[in-house]
């Protein structure tokens, strides 16, 4: 085989390992296409932000994660699609034209190999008897299946951000805008917060994993701050540095300490995936970890201007 046909099936093979490190098996935190283009898109969607201010930046950075959505499924298709041209445009004597083409050139390669993806099966390219048919059907196969994975990695990413956009509201709406009351009036019944607490910190939790398994979520950035859980978290910072201020809270609340180690992990899982490149260093045993942590988020994310906590 020529060099063209090795390279479609690099590409084909690229395809499916991104696929299945992306959506198969999300521990993985996606896919070496996944997570190229991610930071790629979303740095050029930083780069035109700092030339907007006020409500067109919060719109013009709420488009990144939709953009870069619809970016993965097209990078997908194109891979699939271009593999299998390049094979079949190494071996223009088995194909057969039913119309005016005599021979079959590249740009007839790839419309029989689209035509193959989407299942689509116009007929007026035919194969010969031989090992390519049975990869034509190989490629339907595929694109059947690639269809159908991204129907599915969709739903399962826009359900992440209506938990995240859930939490977000939930935190906004105890908490408060800015927080110094709503903290207030947690401190002033702890014992009353506890039920509060616990259904923060399952809801934080699978925020967390979310952000863990599909790290595209995590790019998700609401025009509406009270939708922002990065930004909503700030409060739950603030919380926990009041707590601190009073020796020995841990013992009789375990929910509010079981809300706390689960914020350090979302900190951690977000700073680790996505907001390293910040400026902003964090070290082990940092005595103000979190509060880096937190800020490498919301630079990351575009929020500069956000009251640090």
């Amino acid at each position: 085989m020529s060099w063209t046909a090795w390279a479609g099936a690099a590409l084909i093979l690229l395809l499916l390992g991104d696929v299945f490190f992306t959506v198969l098996h999300p521990q993985a935190h996606g896919g070496p296409v996944n997570r190229v283009l991610m930071r790629t898109v979303w740095r050029g969607f930083r780069t035109v932000a700092h030339a907007l201010r006020g409500t067109a930046r919060d719109r013009w950075l709420s488009l990144g994660a939709p953009v870069l959505s619809a970016a993965v499924l097209i990078v997908w298709a194109l891979l699939l699609i271009t593999g299998f041209a390049l094979i079949y445009g190494t071996f223009p004597a088995a194909f057969t034209h039913t119309q005016w083409v005599s021979t079959i050139g590249w740009a007839e390669a790839f419309y029989f190999s689209g035509v193959s993806a989407t299942t689509v099966g116009m007929g007026d390219v035919l194969v010969e008897p031989g090992w390519l048919r049975a990869l034509v059907v190989v490629e339907g196969f595929l694109g059947f299946m690639l269809i159908s994975l991204s129907a599915a990695y969709v739903l399962a990413l826009y359900k992440a951000q209506s938990d995240a956009s859930s939490l977000a509201f939930q935190l906004w709406g105890t908490l408060g805008d800015p927080p110094d009351e709503g903290v207030g009036r947690l401190l002033g019944e702890l014992n009353a917060a506890e039920g509060w607490a616990d259904g923060i910190a399952q809801s934080l939790a699978q925020v967390t994993t979310h952000h863990a398994h599909y790290p595209i979520v995590h790019y998700f950035r609401p025009p509406d701050e009270r939708q922002s859980v990065v930004l909503q978290t700030g409060a739950l910072l603030l919380l926990f540095r009041r707590l601190d201020e009073r020796p020995g809270w841990e013992a009789g609340h375990p929910s509010l300490l079981m809300l706390r180690n689960v914020l350090g992990r979302y900190l951690e899982e977000v700073s680790r995936r996505f907001a390293r490149r910040t400026g902003i260093d964090v070290e082990e045993d940092d005595e103000d970890e979190w509060a880096k942590r937190h800020r490498q988020a919301l630079i990351h994310l575009g929020y500069e201007d956000a009251p640090p906590y």
